[in-house]
């Protein structure tokens, strides 16, 4: 029966890694299964150093508390509430005229010119709307 609830458990996984775990198990539970009719049984590692590296399974009291404790961890992490700051509305964004089109502006800086009159205040328009805008973010 073990491998019918591992398949279920399979098809319960949403996770691609979740589901790798689990057929990892079954794999394993077959191999023992095998190992033990050739009477090679070996005492295997199941690398339960540390939570990332345990076996879906426990084969002894230890492990099992160490899946217990895992468990515990994930639980009390999922469960963390992280206090979340009221956001002052933030309106609609401030919007502007400018074209914000400043190339014709650059050539003529580029090529030895200086910026006339009507240029001059195109960029101190196009500053105050980023300056709004800025100001909106934060």
């Amino acid at each position: 029966d073990y491998p019918m609830v591992l398949n279920a458990l399979s098809r319960e996984c949403n996770t691609a890694p979740a589901k790798q775990i689990v057929l990892n198990a079954i794999d394993q539970y077959k191999n023992e299964k095998k190992d033990a009719k050739n009477k090679k049984r070996k005492s295997k590692v199941h690398g339960d150093d540390d939570i990332l590296s345990m076996a879906l399974t426990a084969q002894n009291v230890q492990e099992c508390h160490d899946r217990y404790a895992a468990i515990k961890e994930m639980n009390a992490i999922l469960s963390f509430q992280i206090p979340i700051k009221k956001m002052k509305k933030m309106g609609k964004p401030p919007l502007s005229t400018c074209d914000f089109y400043i190339a014709p502006m650059l050539e003529k800086i580029d090529a030895g010119g200086v910026l006339d009159g009507p240029d001059i205040l195109e960029v101190g328009a196009i500053l105050d709307a980023c300056m709004k805008v800025s100001g909106w973010c934060t």
